[in-house]
């Protein structure tokens, strides 16, 4: 075996995600004849574009340590309490995902909860759960918080500030309900009060991004995407070049073969999908959700996405999908591989609070 083969094998063993979904297209290439082949048709460049431009620049806002020094006054003001210090980071989470993703808002605040539950005496699988929830709860609010929020953002034509007005009663009921979960699970005694760590913020860094960020906003409201990708290169290149070498391709390509994998399995299956298209809105957010739960929140946007025709209960349900089960969203995979907790003890938190949000979501959907 070549040394090339070998590095292609390892590689391909240490995503799992990834594998999967390269498997499942190569089964499509051989049921579909080919047509699968058809690559320019099935992935939408614009969305990929707009997901790497903004993975760009939530990897410098990272590398800033603007929210990582929030992180660390919340620490600081929880003063030992565990149910503050829950409350604080689950908004710093919530609010950090709506601008850098809920991906990139694990990585940042999961490390944060695990040393925290190991200073105040909160267990971890609740500390977890709550960034968990929190981040996917946030990043529904905007347009450029989730793949699955851009995705429905490109498709519907829909404005920057109406996308927002449209999820603010979402988030509104998903905060106020994890605000009283917290109150309820998060309030043994600490052991002792953390000292808050000591965190640099670089402006040079931070201000660039922020700016960059604003300029792809505006650049994909007015059908540029592309050169919002070309802004977030160059900001990338002027602040941290080596962002570009580190960046996650992978996860990029695994986004490709979703809208490749499922596009696909949406023409296979549109004379079962095609049913869906006179289903009301409260049915609609359940579908969206129970669909997550099988195969992830982003693959089950692609799938509904040409058979649903208001996008405000396509994207209730696939944003409540992901506080779900382990499954129903990247993030609370990434949330398990960081915090090394079990998928039992994460589920533990997050399906009786999924059980809660989907009932109260289904009263909101009808008005």
């Amino acid at each position: 075996m070549s040394k090339r083969l070998r590095k292609i094998i390892n590689i391909l063993r240490g995503d799992a995600l990834f594998s999967a979904l390269l498997a499942l297209y190569i089964i499509l290439i051989a049921v579909t004849r080919g047509e699968a082949l058809r690559l320019r048709s099935l992935v939408d460049a614009e969305a990929l574009s707009l997901i790497y431009s903004v993975m760009l620049v939530s990897a410098v806002l990272e590398e800033s340590g603007a929210f990582s020094y929030l992180a660390a006054r919340a620490v600081g003001a929880s003063r030992g309490s565990p149910a503050r210090l829950l409350l604080y980071l689950s908004l710093l989470s919530a609010l950090s995902a709506s601008v850098v993703m809920n991906d990139t808002a694990m990585f940042m605040y999961i490390p944060v909860a695990v040393v925290a539950s190991r200073m105040t005496g909160a267990e971890t699988a609740l500390l977890v759960a709550i960034i968990a929830i929190s981040a996917n709860i946030g990043s529904s609010l905007t347009p450029i918080g989730n793949p699955q929020n851009i995705i429905i953002w490109r498709h519907y034509h829909i404005g920057f500030t109406s996308f927002v007005a449209g999820m603010a009663p979402f988030v509104a009921a998903g905060l106020l309900l994890l605000s009283a979960y917290i109150v309820l699970a998060g309030t043994r005694a600490a052991r002792g009060y953390p000292a808050p760590p000591s965190v640099k913020l670089e402006p040079r860094l931070l201000v660039p991004a922020l700016i960059s960020l604003v300029a792809i906003i505006l650049l994909a409201e007015t059908g540029h995407p592309y050169l919002g990708l070309v802004v977030a290169v160059a900001a990338a290149l002027l602040t941290r070049p080596r962002i570009l070498l580190s960046l996650d391709y992978l996860l990029l390509a695994s986004f490709a073969l979703m809208f490749i994998d499922f596009r696909v399995l949406g023409e296979l299956l549109a004379p079962v999908f095609s049913r869906f298209t006179s289903l009301g809105t409260v049915p609609t957010v359940l579908l969206a959700a129970g669909l997550s739960q099988l195969v992830s929140n982003v693959p089950a946007t692609i799938l509904l996405l040409s058979h649903v025709k208001a996008w405000r209960p396509l994207a209730y349900g696939v944003n409540l999908g992901g506080v779900g089960l382990v499954t129903g969203s990247l993030a609370n995979l990434i949330a398990i591989r960081l915090s090394g907790i079990s998928v039992n003890k994460l589920h533990r938190y997050l399906l009786p609070y999924f059980a809660a949000l989907l009932a109260l979501v289904a009263l909101l959907a009808e008005y």
